[in-house]
């Protein structure tokens, strides 16, 4: 009986939210700009954390796999979303990606990008490193099968799959020859503005609700709109709203330029 009450909700709740979309306008999504002059200072920085999240995503899908073998398919698949900041588990990293100045020593300062433990909205500085994510895998890395093969075989660590792309392969590292930024550029940090649990809920039932066949009509609701519709309660952990509420009220390019979050 839980299950029936919990389906005839979720089927509800899509009829409620396509008759809206039906009867909106759909909202401008927000662009934001891809910081070009960033791009080569974060280059051996993505290039290294981007491989090691394709190393990890690779480990933990072989780990969960019948014998610990992969077909190569998955591998290739995995790939074609890692730059993907919308992918939800692939591409989430980048979500996670965050470019600081820091200064070394004497030699001026140099950028990089560190990882945060919660996801933020996609803005200036994660379509940045989108971008050098996508320029790497589709116009630098000389061979993407080769790549794959490796991580198929998996006979290399992670330092030897570094070094043989980001120092040989494209000459994004360089060994002790850190690439300063120059001392008169005066650079815009973009706040790293985390998710709260909430946003992060809505932008879920967005890609569920896309998931049953809604299209991207429900890009032009927001935070706000999704979390009237479900509730105070939010979402539980199978992408129903509060049932309390619910019975009480008697009821997520083509442009190089910029990337559209």
């Amino acid at each position: 009986r839980s299950m029936y009450c919990n389906f005839n909700i979720n089927i509800l709740l899509i009829i409620i939210l396509y008759n809206i979309i039906q009867i909106n306008c759909k909202k401008e999504e927000k662009t934001y700009p891809i910081q070009k002059f960033d791009l080569p200072y974060i280059a051996c920085d993505v290039c290294e954390k981007s491989l090691n999240e394709f190393y990890n995503l690779i480990s933990v899908l072989r780990l969960n796999s019948p014998y610990k073998k992969l077909d190569e398919i998955v591998i290739v698949e995995t790939l074609d979303q890692l730059c993907n900041p919308k992918n939800s588990t692939y591409g989430k990293w980048i979500r996670r990606s965050d470019i600081i100045e820091e200064k070394v020593n004497k030699g001026g300062s140099v950028l990089k990008v560190i990882l945060h433990d919660n996801i933020a909205k996609c803005e200036e500085e994660c379509v940045t490193v989108a971008k050098s994510c996508e320029l790497l895998y589709e116009e630098e890395i000389s061979d993407r099968d080769e790549l794959s093969s490796i991580l198929w075989k998996n006979k290399l660590s992670i330092d030897q799959i570094q070094t043989k792309f980001c120092v040989k392969d494209t000459g994004r590292c360089k060994a002790n020859k850190p690439k300063y930024l120059p001392s008169k550029y005066n650079r815009i940090d973009y706040p790293f503005n985390e998710m709260s649990e909430k946003d992060i809920q809505m932008e879920e039932l967005m890609e569920q609700m896309k998931g049953a066949g809604l299209g991207d009509g429900l890009s032009m609701y927001g935070r706000d709109d999704l979390d009237g519709m479900m509730g105070s309660g939010g979402l539980d952990d199978h992408g129903y709203g509060d049932q309390e509420d619910y019975y009480s009220d008697n009821h997520e390019d083509s442009n190089r330029n910029n990337f559209e979050f």
